[in-house]
């Protein structure tokens, strides 16, 4: 089995274009967090420093090396639920981060049909550069999305159900470990993990087919 950084001579193009996309995405998703969290009364995030485009402060150290050896990262934002009225102010804020990577996946993808259009009309070398790049912004943000609303410990999707059935919140550390575990290896060493990925490859493929070439 390969390390992702070993595209770095095999494939640098694809390397560079993964790291920029994913680093930019979490940091994006990250902040999302902190802001719907702001606006709706918890200033946990805001005072902790996460208001910030920073990918260091959103992901951190460990997070951003495991990026460059295998090519998969994390963020985390701390939240104070008690500060969240609602469990509808709860959800918003788990919410926040999936539904920004949704239109991050649009944007990126409608731009990659946009710069593949381009492409077909100037013959340039530099937006071919760039249609490989968003297509694969695109599709981290497509993977992005659907990978954090499973219904899983430390991800939103799990955040999200939280806030409205707050038992779960009282669920073991050491269950909620377990079942964290069992997810992450049936979606990285099983069938199962093909409807992760290939989802967020497809609804990526959506957008960029809104503007197929000229």
């Amino acid at each position: 089995m390969r390390l992702f950084i070993e595209y770095l001579i095999s494939d640098p193009l694809y390397f560079f274009s993964w790291i920029l996309a994913l680093a930019f995405s979490i940091t994006v998703h990250e902040f999302s967090h902190a802001a719907a969290a702001l606006r709706l009364g918890d200033d946990t995030a805001a005072r902790s420093g996460h208001l910030s485009f920073n990918p260091l402060v959103q992901m951190g150290a460990s997070s951003l090396l495991m990026m460059l050896l295998v090519g998969i990262a994390w963020g985390r934002v701390p939240v104070d639920l008690r500060r969240l009225r609602t469990a509808r102010a709860h959800a918003m804020v788990a919410l926040a981060g999936p539904v920004t990577n949704f239109l991050l996946c649009a944007l990126f993808g409608i731009m990659a049909g946009g710069a593949a259009r381009l492409e077909s009309l100037l013959a340039l070398p530099a937006l071919e550069t760039a249609r490989y790049f968003l297509r694969v912004a695109a599709r981290v943000n497509g993977i992005l999305f659907v990978l954090n609303l499973l219904p899983l410990p430390m991800l939103d999707g799990w955040a999200a159900l939280c806030a409205f059935w707050p038992r779960l919140l009282y669920l073991e550390s050491r269950t909620a470990q377990t079942v964290s575990m069992v997810g992450v290896l049936l979606i990285f060493f099983s069938p199962a993990g093909n409807l992760v990925w290939g989802g967020g490859l497809r609804l990526a493929a959506f957008f960029v087919s809104l503007l197929p070439p000229a």
